[in-house]
């Protein structure tokens, strides 16, 4: 899907005039959302931009090679890349985890999947290891997915001076209003670029940092 970029923010000063609201652990600043002339309704679905690594958490969205895996007699689910036709597996692993990659898994239908063999919690970064016959497997707590909604392209007789401003004054041309499900408020948000870079003019007062944060499902 499309990528979109948000301003990531450890708290409201970062934000200068809008406020750093949190999920899951992610800063984005935002504003207060305000009613005002819609050119067009959006139903476009956002979420944060997929793991960087194969056998992630699924609540951040897997690779597009993965499935949401969840493994009958354990709690938790996880990220899992298909075997290839020697059985092999995706070697890159999440940030802090020490797990082994194997193909481990099969499904009635007799598909392959890999998944993280562990020993221990510790193996496991963020995840828990969790054991079913003697194998330890790497799995993340069930969650929603984090999900982002566009809402609206605003109109506005002139636009923000910058990227990432409040929609009630326009956003720029090349941005849409975005709003973020469990979160109060929006904020514009331009697309990246192809190489995933994100415009670096911000708001007076902001200190948060650009960021390709965001995907379109």
């Amino acid at each position: 899907g499309d990528k979109y970029c948000a301003l990531i923010c450890q708290s409201d000063s970062d934000c200068g005039t809008g406020s750093c609201q949190k999920i899951m652990g992610v800063g984005l600043c935002t504003y207060d959302a305000t009613e005002t002339a819609a050119l067009e309704s959006m139903t476009t679905q956002v979420a944060v931009a997929t793991n960087p690594s194969h056998y992630g958490h699924p609540r951040t969205f897997c690779e597009s090679d993965e499935q949401v895996v969840k493994v009958q007699g354990l709690s938790g689910d996880f990220c899992s890349p298909k075997c290839d036709s020697t059985g092999s597996c995706p070697s890159d692993v999440p940030k802090g985890d020490t797990a082994t990659p194997e193909c481990a898994l099969r499904t009635t239908t007799g598909d392959k999947y890999c998944a993280l063999i562990c020993q221990s919690d510790s193996d496991c970064g963020t995840g828990s290891c969790q054991k079913i016959m003697g194998v330890g497997l790497c799995t993340y707590d069930a969650s929603e997915k984090l999900a982002v909604e566009t809402t609206m392209t605003q109109v506005a007789d002139a636009t923000n001076p910058t990227h990432y401003g409040n929609p009630s004054s326009g956003c720029e041309s090349d941005e849409q209003a975005v709003k973020v499900q469990g979160l109060s408020g929006d904020f514009c948000s331009p697309k990246c670029d192809s190489t995933g870079s994100c415009p670096s003019d911000v708001p007076k007062g902001d200190t948060a940092t650009p960021e390709c944060a965001l995907r379109t499902t």
